[in-house]
């Protein structure tokens, strides 16, 4: 007998691309979010075969079926000086998610400020980001630095230290 793998709800519609899990816990609180015909609230479980759809347009009528995980996609971009680590911000001139075109809705690993440059994952994979993101997992990070002062030991100390 096979067992049938469930999951929260929030995490289905973020693997499936249709937004990040906040984002999809904000949509179960605007109760645009069905499973089964249903009105899903935030914690619900997803099982395979059950029909998730997603509830939009003015009259609330309009209904897409959300099917499942996308393909996973891992993307390698270097950020260039100037390209803003967000994905909406009306102030930010030029954003990562605009040099990226993909179908499927990916996210970055960590951030580079405005004025850095550097390599960033862009996934789809929620799981990646995490494992990638969390302290407990003790990824060493490496990182270039031009300072237009001296550098003294209680600076190399400051900048050690975050």
């Amino acid at each position: 007998m096979t067992e049938q793998r469930t999951e929260r709800i929030n995490k289905y519609l973020a693997q499936a691309g249709i937004c990040s899990r906040r984002q999809a816990d904000v949509l179960i609180e605007q109760g645009k979010v069905l499973i089964n015909g249903q009105v899903a609230k935030n914690g619900m479980q997803v099982s395979p075969g059950d029909k998730v759809e997603l509830v939009g347009g003015k009259q609330q009528k309009a209904k897409k079926e959300i099917k499942g995980s996308a393909e996973k996609i891992v993307l390698a971009f270097y950020k260039p000086v100037g390209v803003t680590c967000t994905e909406k911000d009306k102030f930010a001139d030029k954003k990562v998610l605009d040099y990226v075109k993909t179908k499927t809705r990916v996210t970055y690993a960590g951030r580079l400020d405005k004025e850095s440059e550097g390599l960033m994952i862009l996934t789809n994979d929620g799981n990646l980001i995490q494992r990638m993101m969390r302290g407990c997992e003790a990824h060493e990070k490496e990182y270039v630095v031009k300072v237009n002062k001296e550098l003294t030991a209680e600076f190399i100390k400051d900048m050690g230290g975050g």
